[in-house]
């Protein structure tokens, strides 16, 4: 671990109380993180609009996700296999989520661990010990969480040349802010168009700051660590992908 990644880590450590409650922020508004949901034939897919769903090539279905009827299960054409996250950025999301071993309160639905959110109240799907789940297994749901965001991010920005670093940004970023929110977002319509990565990075990421209508000190400070981490030079080239 480089000692830019060092430092940000220990930045995140201090402000982890915090962080333990995933918050809500968009480019200029509120968003909340998407929801897993099941189609009727047992396909997983996500909650969101059936614009944001259309907009992606996906096909959405009713009745599997709260809200208004345009929130509805999508699912999305398959797309190329994701690269994996470095173990840095699992080091950085989990500083930024915390560790909370119990259910908790979040955004309408509970969540476990580091932000995994739960499909019933309480997470009654899952068995809990009285002194709440060990951090083991809440890496283990928090990375296989990832892995849908990785999907989400690499069908949107996967001809785009990355490296290491700057894509576990990305991950990390698109975990907060939701795959819809990234997708329709301006930073992934510059990378795409072939702008510079680093400026794109220094100028969209801060926007994301947003909460309740105000800006929130603690998305300002995940911001400026997921800016520093895309920057940390020497990173495994990881983008493009190719099937």
């Amino acid at each position: 671990m480089n000692s830019l990644t060092k430092s940000l880590i220990v930045a995140l450590s201090m402000t982890s109380a915090t962080l333990a409650m995933p918050v809500e922020a968009t480019e200029g508004s509120v968003f909340s993180r998407q929801v897993s949901c099941t189609f009727n034939t047992g396909q997983s897919g996500t909650c969101m609009s059936t614009t944001d769903c259309a907009s992606q090539g996906g096909s959405s279905e009713a009745g599997h996700c709260p809200g208004a009827s345009n929130i509805q299960c999508c699912t999305l054409q398959p797309v190329c296999a994701p690269p994996a996250v470095n173990d840095d950025t699992i080091t950085l999301i989990k500083g930024f989520e915390g560790f909370v071993p119990t259910p908790y309160p979040d955004a309408g639905h509970h969540s476990i661990g580091y932000g995994h959110q739960c499909s019933q109240p309480f997470c009654a799907e899952m068995t809990i010990p009285p002194q709440g789940i060990d951090e083991a297994t809440a890496v283990t749901l928090m990375t296989g969480d990832l892995l849908r965001f990785q999907k989400c991010l690499t069908a949107k920005i996967g001809s785009v040349t990355l490296n290491e670093y700057q894509y576990g940004a990305l991950v990390s970023w698109t975990y907060n802010v939701g795959c819809a929110n990234m997708a329709s977002s301006t930073l992934v319509r510059r990378l795409v168009a072939g702008e510079d990565p680093n400026t794109v990075a220094e100028e969209e990421l801060p926007k994301w700051r947003i909460s309740e209508g105000r800006v929130n000190p603690t998305l300002v400070a995940r911001r400026q660590a997921e800016i520093g981490f895309f920057e940390v030079e020497g990173g495994v080239p990881v983008l493009p992908v190719s099937c």
